[in-house]
């Protein structure tokens, strides 16, 4: 969990959704059977430039999110399958892989009563200053990411681990956590090693 001492359960489908707008974005909740007692679960941790959040829903769901113009998200699935849209571009999700969506195109997300997602919120703006300081240039060419990449790659093995890390210092150390500074480093570190790592457009272009 990204914060043991804040999982929150959402009673109603208003609840779920205010929770997960305020934590990662605003969405439209389609239910696609009546919801049971406890309708989500949800953790947050928010680093500044990225924020993690473990969200579990108790029944089958359609997330419309719209263009996250915004906000990357990368999607590490911790259990079940369900699916996910991001243009014309689509990806299952599964333990198997990790998702990284794009901010400009038109983002939904099925999950199904089994699926529980850890997912980091990635601020475009950031991320985007951070890969224009790499190049020592303004960019010329949008930055858009594979949108599924397999889990045995050298990028979902080390984003997991740190966001694992980060997760277990949460747990075990957060007084740690209470440092913006900190924070801040751990924002840092998880996007060095999406630009360094993760298949995308300006891989080329990287020394």
């Amino acid at each position: 969990m990204p914060d043991p001492c804040g999982v929150f359960t959402a009673a109603t489908l208003d609840e779920a959704t205010s929770l997960i707008r305020a934590a990662i974005c605003p969405h439209r909740l389609r239910v696609n059977e009546a919801p049971r007692k406890g309708v989500a679960f949800l953790s947050s941790l928010d680093l500044g430039a990225c924020g993690l959040t473990s969200i579990k829903y108790g029944f089958d769901v359609d997330i419309d999110a719209g263009c996250i113009e915004d906000t990357y998200l990368v999607k590490w699935t911790l259990a079940g399958e369900g699916q996910l849209w991001c243009g014309e571009r689509t990806a299952i999700t599964s333990p198997r892989s990790i998702v990284i969506t794009e901010p400009t195109e038109h983002t939904k997300i099925r999950m199904t009563a089994q699926c529980q997602h850890l997912t980091v919120r990635v601020s475009r703006r950031a991320l985007l200053e951070t890969l224009a300081a790499k190049l020592r240039r303004p960019l010329r060419k949008a930055l858009q990411f594979n949108l599924e990449i397999p889990m045995d790659s050298d990028f979902s093995r080390a984003w997991c681990e740190l966001v694992a890390h980060i997760c277990h210092i949460s747990a075990t150390a957060p007084a740690a956590l209470a440092s913006e500074g900190v924070r801040r480093q751990y924002s840092r570190t998880l996007m060095e090693i999406m630009l360094g790592a993760a298949p995308h457009s300006h891989m080329d272009s990287i020394v």
